[in-house]
């Protein structure tokens, strides 16, 4: 990867070097989601806004999650992510026991007794180290 960012740095034209503060931001910013892509921050950081989504959807954990279709497509696009993408996301937490589909026809999906227990840091962390590497784009 730090190759990858000095070549880009090195190989910008004459009019990019007239911007040079701008562009030195640019380089440095995508070089940073190179880094969370490589790391499991990036899938760290959606796994916990899809789980904030879910505890509104259900009022904290209290009320089955209706609508979830709105709730996945909120983290989608708060993280640039596709629905399905967060959709795999969402297969996790139930494949682990997290949450459980309650019924079909309302969609319903509740959180279970271990997915209540799901708020810190390290309970998400763990929860996303059994998701592949082509997890995400």
């Amino acid at each position: 990867m730090r190759l990858l960012y000095n070549q880009i740095n090195n190989k910008q034209s004459w009019i990019l070097r007239l911007f040079k503060k701008q562009y030195k931001k640019y380089i440095e910013e995508i070089y940073e989601i190179i880094e969370d892509l490589e790391s499991n921050k990036f899938r760290f950081k959606t796994m916990k806004r899809l789980l904030k989504e879910l505890w509104i959807h259900s009022n904290n954990c209290s009320e089955p999650i209706t609508h979830i279709s709105f709730a996945l497509m909120e983290v989608a696009k708060s993280t640039t992510n596709s629905r399905e993408e967060i959709h795999r996301y969402l297969d996790i937490l139930i494949n682990k026991g997290y949450i459980i589909k309650l019924s079909s026809k309302p969609l319903l999906y509740e959180f279970t007794e271990l997915g209540k227990t799901l708020k810190s840091d390290s309970d998400i962390e763990e929860t996303i180290k059994t998701l592949p590497n082509n997890t995400y784009k």
